[in-house]
């Protein structure tokens, strides 16, 4: 509890003239600050002792106590909207929640993968079909989940995307739980179908979702910065748990919001800390190590100049291959508009159609299916398609290899 000495100027009489002419409350400065006369004053510093100076004789002087609540356990206490201590709670709560919902979504897709890439080919293709016609299985499982993916939109509705999140974000601070279900059902078919999406984007919707829902209901938030920050948790908290990384993820959830930057850096603390949160949540209930999810042979023990530049020059690479995939997106999306195929009645067509890419090239390269996280690590090793982690059979149509120059290009431009 902080107790300070306020003095409190009155002008009772006409004697005293304000300090601008009497035509706005002021300060002692002359300007036009009406709260100053009633802040809190320090009595023993020179600079009060030489303005008292100038106040008029007739000026009447009362002192009063005002006590102020604004220790950190008061605020802990009372878990005022907006403070540290609420803040601390709802990362804890959310984080929480994330972490639950993170693991069983990974919990579920993990079980599918192993049952429809490995079980069900041991016990339904292998010995029992024709070798050469293995590769069949790919299409099989391909077009019955681009199926499903299509089923799902027209009975559950449009999930929405990573820019329909941000979209959210900015304008309602929330993202209705109403599409939580459709992003669970398309994300999950997708990505079991050997699709590129990985469950980092459905996660972020997911998580984003279930944060401004807890914030509502749970904490009864009405303003809406307050939930955008309670959103934003359950973001940070998505990524976190699935890159390993609370601080890498955290912040790449703020910084997809705005292409200048991080926009609601205001939050950034608590974001983390639900990340935090999150991570030892999910991986605690996974039984997953907290680790890199990749190693490498070879690692870069010191750096020069050169080593600057090189980066550099990989970097703007890489910026050319995004603009190029930018385009690339944009074009298919105009053609599937041309088509009518962007009508979710017709959601069923567009997901076989997409399949048929996605499987089409998956016959051929095979280290291009699924979105590369388990697949990376034989990819940077030049390992053998053998060692792949999900995809049947790991040979494809021609037992293509990653052995020279050229294949690996081929592997980057088709992925």
């Amino acid at each position: 509890m902080v107790i300070n000495e306020v003095v409190t100027v009155s002008t009772p009489s006409s004697e005293t003239q304000p300090l601008n002419g009497g035509n706005q409350p002021t300060g002692y400065d002359g300007l036009n600050h009406k709260a100053d006369l009633e802040s809190p004053i320090d009595l023993e510093t020179p600079l009060f002792a030489q303005e008292s100076q100038l106040l008029p004789k007739a000026t009447q002087r009362r002192r009063r106590f005002v006590r102020q609540d604004t220790s950190f356990w008061q605020d802990a206490r009372r878990l005022k909207e907006g403070t540290i201590p609420q803040s601390m709670v709802v990362a804890l709560v959310v984080g929480s929640v994330c972490g639950v919902a993170a693991c069983l979504y990974y919990k579920c897709l993990e079980y599918f993968l192993d049952l429809l890439w490995k079980v069900l080919p041991e016990y339904l293709v292998v010995d029992k079909w024709p070798q050469q016609y293995y590769v069949l299985w790919i299409p099989l499982v391909g077009f019955s989940m681009a199926i499903f993916v299509g089923l799902s939109v027209l009975l559950l509705g449009e999930p929405g995307d990573l820019a329909y999140t941000i979209q959210c974000v900015h304008k309602d601070a929330y993202i209705a739980m109403s599409h939580v279900l459709p992003m669970v059902a398309a994300s999950q078919f997708s990505i079991l179908g050997g699709g590129s999406l990985g469950p980092e984007a459905p996660l972020v919707a997911i998580c984003a979702a279930l944060g401004g829902f807890v914030s509502r209901t749970l904490f009864k938030q009405t303003r809406k910065n307050i939930i955008r920050k309670h959103t934003l948790m359950g973001m940070a908290a998505a990524l976190a748990a699935f890159f390993g990384s609370p601080l890498g993820g955290s912040l790449f959830a703020l910084e997809v919001n705005s292409r200048m930057g991080v926009e609601y850096f205001e939050h950034v603390v608590e974001s983390i800390f639900a990340g935090e949160v999150c991570l030892a949540v999910f991986r605690g209930l996974a039984n997953l190590p907290i680790q890199p999810i990749w190693t490498f042979d070879q690692i870069l023990d010191q750096a020069n100049s050169m080593s600057i530049v090189t980066g550099a020059l990989i970097g703007l690479l890489g910026a050319g291959v995004a603009a190029l995939f930018s385009k690339f997106h944009w074009t298919v999306m105009g053609a599937f508009d041309k088509m009518g195929l962007l009508n979710n009645r017709n959601a069923v067509q567009r997901a076989l159609l997409g399949s048929t890419v996605i499987v089409a090239l998956g016959m051929l390269l095979p280290q291009t299916m699924f979105w590369g996280e388990f697949e990376f690590q034989t990819l940077s090793a030049l390992a053998p398609a053998s060692s792949l982690n999900h995809v049947f059979p790991t040979t494809g149509l021609f037992g293509f290899e990653m052995k020279s120059f050229v294949s690996c290009i081929a592997v980057a431009v088709v992925n």
